[in-house]
């Protein structure tokens, strides 16, 4: 009789975001991977186009399967601890987002990556991201952007771990509301725009006309 293999239910996940993972169980602990970089192999199913996705996830999945059955385990990987750097160096972006949020998220990921590096942080606490966020962000704006777009590159980098993302202790930073000083004349200011500028001459039209919120709605218009 051959030995049963220690790990079980090994399998492809489709996950809420769109994304393909392998997921399997060893003591009753799901472990869940996007990609074969902890096994050394270069497969991302998630880099590919849509119609390419399951098939390089069969891959994915095979590769799993020969190194578990090989002796590789997380389990084992969790012992060695891979350092904070290992693991944001691992870090695959869906291609299913947006490509102008994708550079975004790999802006702020280089940008953590070299804090991490410079800090010689070992243990990633709150205290840290903390850190982090007050060197580089004084607007609360800025702040809880940059907050969203660490906790999204966290969520990936500790993906399988069982380990809270440490983002969630730290709270947003509340924005100051400003109130608009109303215009005294409506129809001079917009004459005055239009010999300026039609294009942003319409686009006043559409705000002032329709009720659009200027920092919102009207920054979302296209000419398409």
């Amino acid at each position: 009789m051959l030995p049963q293999p220690y790990y079980n239910r090994l399998r492809i996940q489709h996950l809420t975001d769109g994304r393909i993972a392998v997921i399997f169980y060893i003591n009753n602990n799901r472990y869940r991977y996007t990609n074969g970089k902890v096994i050394g192999v270069d497969i991302q199913p998630n880099r590919l186009q849509e119609h390419l996705r399951e098939s390089s996830a069969l891959d994915l999945l095979f590769a799993f399967k020969k190194a578990l059955d090989q002796g590789w385990s997380p389990e084992k990987k969790n012992k060695q601890r891979q350092s904070l750097t290992q693991l944001l160096e691992a870090v695959d972006f869906d291609s299913s987002l947006s490509m102008k949020y994708i550079k975004e998220l790999e802006t702020s990921l280089k940008a953590f990556r070299q804090y991490v590096k410079s800090a010689d942080i070992k243990d990633l606490k709150p205290a840290h991201i903390q850190e982090y966020l007050k060197r580089r962000f004084t607007t609360p704006s800025a702040f809880n952007h940059e907050r969203q777009r660490v906790s999204t590159i966290l969520n990936i980098a500790l993906e399988g771990m069982n380990i809270v993302n440490p983002v969630f202790r730290i709270q947003k930073k509340r924005e100051k509301q400003s109130m608009h000083k109303p215009i005294k004349d409506v129809p001079a200011l917009l004459k005055e725009i239009k010999s300026h500028n039609e294009r942003l001459f319409l686009c006043c039209l559409l705000t002032y006309g329709c009720l659009l919120r200027p920092h919102q709605e009207i920054r979302q218009l296209t000419w398409g």
